[in-house]
């Protein structure tokens, strides 16, 4: 767990800009592992049953699917934030946060992507199968859930407090992709040499930073 927080030192203070997809999914996670009495967890709610389908409507925290927004720089790079809802202001900080102000952001016909200010800001409408219209489209940002899912898959459900951490290991995967295995664990070894960086990641601290549950409170 440590080697995944000290990776996180490279993603922290990361943001994209020129011309950025942006795309959004919601992640079903709930209360997993929060119990700190051990033995029976309370809980006010029933318990999710397997293969529970989502709620109607667009994801939330409360609702234990709390929305992840991928933006994805056609430079290569990606930048995502595990956010509590959708709303227009929560966007809005969201890309305030990983998109350089004056950017070219391409999303689909969302509301609250439509209300973004700050950003040249074009869309395409899914709603009438409209997928890309000459080079507005998303294909990165969505190709980006397609590898994502199957990363989270493997941890056999996540509780969404620890999702950030999670998301964020998966970013700096990403974004090192070009590297083999042996050349991401020499670069995480190399900031795990630094006393600063490791200090912080014993702490959480870089954990902290990627949690936007809490940065994105209006």
């Amino acid at each position: 767990m440590l080697v995944a927080q000290i990776a996180l030192s490279y993603e922290v203070n990361r943001q994209l800009e020129g011309t950025v997809e942006a795309d959004e999914i919601y992640q079903t996670s709930g209360n997993k592992g929060q119990s700190k009495k051990g033995g029976h967890k309370e809980m006010s709610h029933q318990p999710r049953k397997r293969g529970k389908k989502q709620s109607p409507g667009r994801g939330h925290f409360q609702k234990d699917s709390p929305a992840i927004i991928a933006w994805v720089s056609r430079a290569g790079y990606t930048v995502l934030a595990v956010v509590k809802d959708f709303s227009i202001k929560t966007v809005q900080k969201a890309a305030e946060i990983a998109v350089k102000t004056g950017s070219t952001i391409y999303t689909d016909s969302a509301k609250s992507y439509q209300a973004l200010t700050g950003y040249v800001h074009d869309s395409v409408n899914h709603s009438e199968k409209e997928y890309a219209r000459g080079s507005v489209h998303e294909n990165r940002a969505e190709n980006c859930f397609s590898l994502l899912r199957p990363f989270l898959a493997l941890f056999r459900g996540i509780s969404k407090y620890n999702l950030p951490g999670y998301i964020g290991f998966f970013q700096f995967l990403r974004n090192f992709r070009s590297l083999n295995a042996c050349q991401q664990s020499e670069v995480i070894l190399h900031a795990a040499l630094n006393p600063s960086i490791a200090n912080q990641a014993r702490k959480g601290e870089f954990v902290k930073q990627f949690d936007h549950f809490k940065l994105l409170v209006v």
